[in-house]
């Protein structure tokens, strides 16, 4: 519990730092949704596939968390190669 709690704790952090300038340091969303949010989305996969269907609301949270920080990751780019042009 400490270690994940230390990671957690650390990577609160992380995006607390890149919020203060979100387009330039778009790749943290990109880290965040693909090792983080996707791995949580295949463990309780696994999981709901060995028969805990209680955990079908995560299957659900992730997977709109992942489309929703996919979504943000492409925009942000466009507006990033937006405010270079100008």
């Amino acid at each position: 519990m400490g270690t994940g709690a230390s990671l957690m704790a650390g990577w609160t952090f992380l995006l607390i730092w890149a919020v203060r300038k979100p387009i330039e340091r778009r790749i943290i969303i990109f880290l965040t949704a693909f090792p983080v949010v996707f791995g949580l989305f295949i463990v309780t996969l696994i999981a709901f596939l060995n028969g805990n269907k209680t955990s079908v609301w995560i299957l659900v949270k992730t997977a709109i968390l992942i489309i929703a920080m996919s979504n943000s990751y492409i925009l942000s780019g466009k507006i990033e190669k937006k405010d270079e042009t100008i």
